[in-house]
C-alpha cells in the first residue's frame, strides 16, 4: 500500500513541478502502475524474506525487488511529465549516431 501511495505521490509531485492538465489516460497509467507494483511487491517480498535462499538467489531477488520498486516510480514520472515518448525511428537514429565502444 505504501508503494502505491508513493507512486501517486511521485505523479502529483511531477505535476507540481511541471503544471499542465494531464489527460485521463495518464492517470489510468499511473493507477495501473501503482496497482501492479503493489501486487508484485508482495510476491517479491515473499520470495526474498520468507523463503530460505542461498546468497546468489537472495541477491537476485533483492535486485528484482529494487527494480520492481523503482520502475513504477519512474513510470509515474514519465506519464505525468507531458512529453511524448520517442518514436521507434528516433531510437534507431540515436543508436546509429553513438560511437562504437568495442
Amino acid at each position: 500500500m505504501a508503494l502505491s501511495l508513493l507512486v501517486f505521490g511521485v505523479a502529483w509531485f511531477t505535476l507540481r513541478r511541471r503544471p499542465w492538465t494531464p489527460r485521463l489516460v495518464s492517470w489510468i497509467a499511473v493507477a495501473l502502475s501503482a496497482t501492479s507494483a503493489g501486487t508484485l511487491l508482495g510476491v517479491a517480498g515473499d520470495k526474498l524474506f520468507l523463503r530460505r535462499l542461498r546468497v546468489r538467489r537472495w541477491l537476485r531477488w533483492g535486485a528484482l525487488l529494487a527494480a520492481g520498486m523503482a520502475a513504477p516510480l519512474l513510470c509515474a514520472n514519465a506519464a505525468m511529465s507531458g512529453r511524448a515518448p520517442p518514436t521507434f525511428l528516433e531510437l534507431l537514429a540515436r543508436a546509429r549516431t553513438e560511437p562504437d565502444r568495442s
